[in-house]
């Protein structure tokens, strides 16, 4: 027997605070769908081990028309078959920009397999907006920068009807070693001075 769909609650006041507890809880099976609640919502989200199927995909969304604000990076290292929809990922947080560190919004790095551990992936109607360097600013020759949505070991993912906006001197979607990927309808804004695309421009 198969299990039902489930609603996995996460907010102020809900079942799990963030998205990190219901994963450390294996509260996210199959077919589920995650609704964050209003809020904002620190960064520092480890978030592993979301098994979806081709016909019973995991979506994680905002609940109803919530606001959600995510101020941090998410990394998301073992998933197949997941969409995430109708979230804002706002800005640095305080230590990775005053330290200049790499800091990337939402991050899918493979844990242990590459194109296996992260499979069919979609980032659909998301906003990634005010992602900045910090006062250590990357040069010419260490070009390695912040990045709205970055892919490394993926194996079939899009990106559709997103927005990057405000990411000044930041790269807005950066694919490494990934494949099968589509991307489409997204608006990224006009290009930091000196670089050649609108959605890729590091840190100098």
């Amino acid at each position: 027997m198969g299990f039902a769909s489930a609603q996995v609650h996460v907010g102020p006041g809900q079942t799990y605070a963030n998205i990190g507890l219901a994963c450390t809880a294996h509260a996210i099976q199959a077919r589920d769908t995650v609704y964050l609640h209003k809020g904002t919502y620190a960064g520092g989200m480890l978030i592993d081990s979301l098994f979806g199927t081709s016909a019973k995909w995991i979506t994680i969304c905002n609940f109803r028309t919530d606001s959600v604000s995510i101020l941090g990076q998410w990394t998301v290292t073992v998933a197949n078959y997941l969409r995430i929809t109708g979230l804002t990922f706002n800005g640095n947080d305080s230590a990775s920009w005053a330290n200049g560190s790499i800091y990337h919004q939402l991050f899918f790095d493979y844990n242990y397999v590459c194109l296996t551990d992260l499979t069919h992936i979609t980032v659909d109607h998301c906003n990634f907006i005010n992602l900045l360097c910090g006062p250590k600013k990357y040069t010419l020759s260490n070009t390695a920068g912040n990045v709205s949505i970055k892919f490394t070991g993926t194996d079939t993912f899009q990106v559709s009807n997103c927005l990057f906006l405000g990411n000044a001197g930041s790269e807005g979607l950066s694919m490494n070693g990934d494949r099968n990927g589509m991307v489409k309808n997204n608006r990224f804004d006009a290009p930091v001075a000196g670089s050649g695309l609108a959605w890729s421009s590091h840190c100098s």
